[in-house]
């Protein structure tokens, strides 16, 4: 990831890259930067920079969470002595479009032939949006404090037992 300062881009045709990106995206930068197009373009440079930068982070937190996560439910099933996979349990209580993601996120790890998709391609399958909307509405809470609390507590207790 580079930063760029919002004054050392120079597009060579500015007018060309507004209708590119499009005038009703760029109309923000624009008055921002007192419709100066080369300034908004910079600036428009410049945000994307720091976009990029925080999506870094913000997909290693995915890979952490979505683990620390699924090794809660392997240790759940352990301890209730199911042998099947927590994604293949039919008697987990799954939404239906939990079940959806389960099977795109089977036929996409599954890509490649191997006989045997392994489980941790299938978890690495499963999007950031899969682990809201895993458990039916009728099983989740539905305030914002208790579902971060729940993954810093998955996030906790992962890195004890690690």
């Amino acid at each position: 990831m580079h930063s760029t300062s919002p004054t050392s881009i120079e597009p060579s045709d500015d007018k060309a890259v507004i209708e590119l990106i499009s005038p009703d995206r760029l109309n923000p930068y624009l008055t921002a930067c007192a419709g100066d197009s080369a300034a908004a373009l910079a600036l428009y440079r410049w945000n994307s920079d720091l976009v990029a930068a925080f999506f870094e982070p913000l997909g290693h937190l995915e890979i952490m969470l979505r683990n620390a996560l699924d090794a809660r439910l392997v240790a759940r099933q352990q301890r209730r002595g199911r042998t099947t996979e927590c994604y293949d349990d039919r008697e987990a209580p799954l939404s239906g479009k939990a079940r959806g993601d389960i099977v795109q996120a089977r036929e996409r790890a599954g890509r490649g032939g191997a006989a045997i998709t392994p489980r941790g391609k299938v978890i690495a399958e499963l999007s950031f949006g899969f682990w809201r909307f895993r458990w039916p509405a009728s099983t989740r809470r539905t305030n914002r404090i208790g579902r971060t609390t729940a993954a810093i507590h998955a996030i906790e207790i992962t890195r004890r037992s690690g």
